[in-house]
């Protein structure tokens, strides 16, 4: 089990080894909601943080450095290897950003 706590609100969406629209959803809220929230980003899946560094900042003005300390991944081998319960805190909203809730 992986403890994420301390936010108010985590975005994630479906594990998926590809650049979607549902990766610029996350970003998009994240930068929405970060002067209103802690709001932290949690990636998994296949896809790596280099790439989705790469998308971020083809698309955004800020760098993804300054986001990075919101920035959570789990890679897909520390999903096949029992990491793959999250506990959040009690008042965390999670938010999945691709509809299939």
């Amino acid at each position: 089990m992986e403890k994420i706590i301390g936010y108010d609100v985590v975005l994630t969406f479906s594990p998926t080894s590809e650049i979607t629209g549902h990766v610029f959803e996350v970003f998009d809220y994240y930068l929405f909601l970060r002067d209103r929230f802690k709001v932290a980003m949690l990636f998994l899946g296949s896809m790596s943080p280099e790439k989705l560094k790469t998308a971020f900042e083809t698309k955004y003005i800020c760098k993804f450095d300054d986001i990075a300390k919101d920035f959570i991944w789990y890679s897909e081998e520390d999903l096949k290897h029992g990491k793959n319960i999250f506990c959040f805190d009690t008042e965390t909203f999670v938010l999945l950003c691709d509809g299939n809730i």
